[in-house]
């Protein structure tokens, strides 16, 4: 089974677009260029950190960790994270939450740019490769803790 995250924009400069996410990933949203979501639009919102969030992908399980961004992360209007009042973005930990599993039909938030979530399990026939035997890949679990932790 293949799994793929549909964010279609409700709020903010993006409003009506959708943007696509499938397979086993790990995509970065925010303002930077750099990220696999950019938000970045004519007039930059400010409220968005360069590197807002992470979209962690692991078939069937779709998480949303925040990357210590000013202004927090929010899941149907609670926080998921936020870097600590007073601390600078290179400071550590990043954020003080832990990651939000998302469910179909969640609402994301970052600064004035809202989404809504659907999650969809596709049947590709071919074997998932995310999972090897006995458990899920670490190097990926390792990939994800070097973007966010």
């Amino acid at each position: 089974m293949s799994t793929h995250v549909t964010l279609t924009a409700t709020e903010g400069p993006f409003a009506g677009r959708e943007f696509e996410f499938s397979g086993r990933s790990l995509s970065t949203i925010g303002r930077s260029s750099e990220c696999d979501l950019c938000l970045a639009a004519d007039f930059a919102d400010l409220t968005i950190s360069r590197r807002h969030c992470l979209l962690e992908i692991d078939p069937p399980v779709v998480r949303l960790h925040d990357l210590g961004s000013r202004n927090g992360t929010f899941v149907n209007g609670e926080t998921v994270g936020r870097r600590r009042p007073g601390t600078s973005p290179l400071a550590g930990p990043l954020a003080d939450g832990p990651p939000r599993r998302l469910h179909n039909g969640d609402r994301i938030r970052l600064g004035g740019t809202t989404f809504l979530v659907a999650i969809g399990e596709e049947e590709d026939g071919e074997p998932n490769e995310c999972h090897e035997e006995g458990g899920t890949s670490e190097a990926f679990f390792d990939k994800c803790r070097a973007l966010c932790c």
